[in-house]
């Protein structure tokens, strides 16, 4: 059975399908992440390439080296992929992490965003065939507001009081969930949380835990960096936009506006649902429910338009 070595010193930002990460010590320090092979009792998502759950996208994407270079954000280097029966051992150069500012992160995802999709194109992504579409995820925000419905929507905040409008958003998911699948697409990192950006290397963001990487609505990054970094979305949307023209692509600001907001309010209103469903310390829910309290511009936003 694999085992991290003593000496190794446990980090933060094990997922649900990883192991753990931990520093490995010595004169070139290292990082390395254990993903586990799905077993018979985890949900089938994590066995297929297509699903955003999928178990070694992160594997493939160091393999191939797709977020090596990119411009605006991109993966610290990868030295080795040690695959045996139980899982995937991945193994990068350990990066001094510093802070970023939220600005300089959405700057960063803008950029990202206009890079070509390479073999992610439109004809690919409509395919089934997994290798066609390149192992990327590619419906990320669908997935996941499928998931909260198959578990009833928002029940735990309903039952709270108090957020009528954010009752009223979710009531139009269906209507908000085929406009963020109409708006352009662009090469997204998936998780673009503060914890996930480790420094900055050569004007380049450098970004970890790539297992939701692929391809989706522009603007995604920037909705979740808002809502994880706790920065409403106007405050960072400039320095979106700026990023993708800088990249040579001029964006439809309201349309951006519109998937990031979405992908804020319904990211912080589910883990909020989550924490009270769950019966958590009161201190943890006050602090849930204050950042939900938080996104009432972009709620109001997405109440106008849909």
């Amino acid at each position: 059975m694999w085992q991290p070595d003593p000496g190794w010193r446990r980090l933060g930002g094990a997922g649900p399908g990883s192991r753990g990460v931990w520093e490995v010590p010595g004169l070139s320090p290292r990082v390395l992440k254990r993903l586990v092979r799905p077993g018979p009792e985890d949900p089938d998502e994590r066995s297929d390439p297509t699903h955003g759950a999928w178990w070694r996208r992160e594997a493939e994407m160091a393999a191939q080296q797709v977020f090596a270079s990119t411009v605006g954000l991109r993966s610290p280097p990868c030295l080795e992929i040690r695959e045996d029966d139980e899982g995937i051992t991945l193994v990068h150069a350990r990066v001094l992490r510093h802070d970023v500012a939220p600005v300089e992160v959405a700057t960063a995802a803008g950029r990202f965003a206009t890079a070509g999709l390479g073999p992610w194109g439109s004809e690919a992504l409509a395919s089934s065939d997994a290798q066609a579409a390149g192992a990327a995820a590619r419906n990320q925000f669908d997935e996941r507001l499928r998931m909260v419905a198959r578990g009833g929507g928002w029940t735990a905040l309903l039952a709270h009081g108090g957020f009528a409008d954010v009752i009223r958003v979710w009531a139009r998911r269906e209507t908000i969930r085929a406009a963020v699948a109409a708006a352009p697409r662009s090469l997204c990192h998936g998780d673009l949380t503060p914890d996930n950006v480790v420094g900055i290397s050569h004007g380049h963001v450098l970004a970890v835990d790539w297992a939701q990487s692929g391809v989706a609505a522009r603007g995604t990054d920037l909705g979740y960096h808002a809502a994880a970094a706790g920065v409403a979305v106007d405050a960072l949307l400039p320095a979106y936009v700026h990023g993708a023209e800088f990249g040579g692509v001029t964006c439809e600001i309201a349309q951006v506006k519109d998937v990031a907001c979405a992908v804020a309010v319904f990211t912080v209103a589910t883990r909020t649902d989550r924490v009270l469903a769950a019966g958590c310390a009161p201190e943890l829910e006050r602090r849930h429910l204050a950042a939900l309290a938080g996104r009432a511009d972009e709620v109001s936003w997405l109440l106008r338009r849909f």
